[in-house]
């Protein structure tokens, strides 16, 4: 057990490794509206919204029964986790609207009621995920019911452009690391634009991923192949523990130490630091296996790939650089990590399964570890 879980901690695809993820995936959806249920059918719920949730859950067991797989795409669809959060969160009218519009949703898959269309939205190039610009539950939302980051509307995030973006990061990422392309293509479910907002301190992130949502990379453009490939390994590193982190508890829960890391201005949480040095630590290795494949020679096709966009190449001592400042945060982070007390022993393992890795990416440009 616990090499498997030092496995997982090396940010390394594993055969069956996306398997595994989607099924904890599942399984949290399910226990996920199970507890709606619980909450809609509670004595002072409201009427209109206990009818709603009934009709929605029924359409949902009739859905299933016809279409097994259809109804396991909807549900772990990264929208689909936001609402469940969302309808845990709100009562009154708001419980009454949340319930009515998931009804709705499932009445698209019920093949007894299938009569609302759903939107189009364009698939990814070579991959299951879709880019989805209007679902209202695309980001999570605040108190008062509003985004929390500013998503991009289709006038101003045209397909055509963002579809191009994906299939060069993806064509990029391939030529450098195979298994991490197909690990991106297979666990991004949703690429959400986000409104780049003018000006610093605008609050838009260049990316992000929801803890109720895994799978779901929102994103501002990105200037090349490049940055968009490790902004998504970055994100799906990011949507691999939200996911772990519902099925096997890394740290106590209710800690009150706070931590200071080299990627953030504030102090954090030590379940914040395990997410960020896990994304930073599958960046170095990112970063080294590009500049393995320039140190070698590049495979068929990567200097194409390596392109990307007009005018952008990565050159080693670049790759080379990036891996070491990643390396260099990522030691301080599981510094920091290996002395708290805040973990379990399965967090150990982890930690440890990543301080693993953090090492052998230091034996040098030249050598590629699997």
């Amino acid at each position: 057990m616990a090499s498997w879980i030092a496995r997982l901690g090396s940010t390394r695809p594993g055969p069956g490794d996306v398997a595994d993820w989607e099924c904890w995936l599942h399984h949290r959806r399910l226990l996920l509206l199970r507890a709606v249920h619980e909450q809609t059918t509670r004595p002072g719920t409201p009427a209109a919204a206990r009818a709603a949730f009934a009709c929605a859950w029924s359409r949902l067991e009739r859905a299933e029964r016809a279409s097994p797989a259809a109804v396991r795409e909807l549900l772990g669809y990264p929208a689909t986790g936001n609402r469940l959060s969302r309808l845990l969160r709100v009562a009154g009218g708001e419980l009454v609207a949340e319930t009515a519009e998931f009804a709705e949703l499932a009445a698209r898959h019920d093949p007894a009621t299938a009569t609302a269309a759903a939107p189009a939205l364009p698939r990814l190039p070579t991959a299951r995920g879709l880019l989805d610009r209007v679902d209202p539950h695309r980001t999570p939302r605040d108190a008062a019911g509003r985004p929390r980051w500013p998503v991009a509307t289709p006038a101003e995030a045209p397909a055509v452009p963002w579809l191009a973006q994906w299939e060069q990061a993806l064509r990029w990422l391939g030529a450098v690391d195979p298994a991490r392309a197909a690990e991106v293509r297979a666990l991004t479910r949703s690429l959400v634009p986000l409104r780049r907002a003018p000006g610093p301190g605008s609050g838009t992130p260049n990316s992000a991923t929801g803890r109720a949502a895994p799978g779901a990379v929102l994103c501002v453009p990105q200037p090349d192949a490049p940055a968009l490939a490790a902004l998504l390994v970055h994100e799906i590193q990011h949507t691999k523990l939200a996911i772990l982190f519902d099925v096997l508890p890394l740290y106590r829960p209710g800690g009150a130490a706070h931590h200071r890391v080299a990627w953030r201005l504030d102090d954090r949480p030590v379940q914040a630091v395990l997410q960020g040095t896990y994304a930073h630590l599958g960046l170095a290795d990112l970063w080294h296996r590009v500049a393995c494949a320039a140190f070698e020679r590049p495979p068929a096709g990567a200097e194409d790939a390596r392109s990307g966009f007009p005018g952008r190449t990565v050159a080693q001592s670049e790759a080379h650089d990036r891996c070491e400042d990643y390396r260099e945060q990522v030691g301080q982070a599981l510094a920091l990590l290996h002395r708290t007390a805040e973990l379990t022993p399965a967090g150990v393992s982890f930690v440890q399964g990543m301080a693993d890795h953090h090492a052998r990416l230091g034996s040098g440009v030249g050598t590629v570890y699997r």
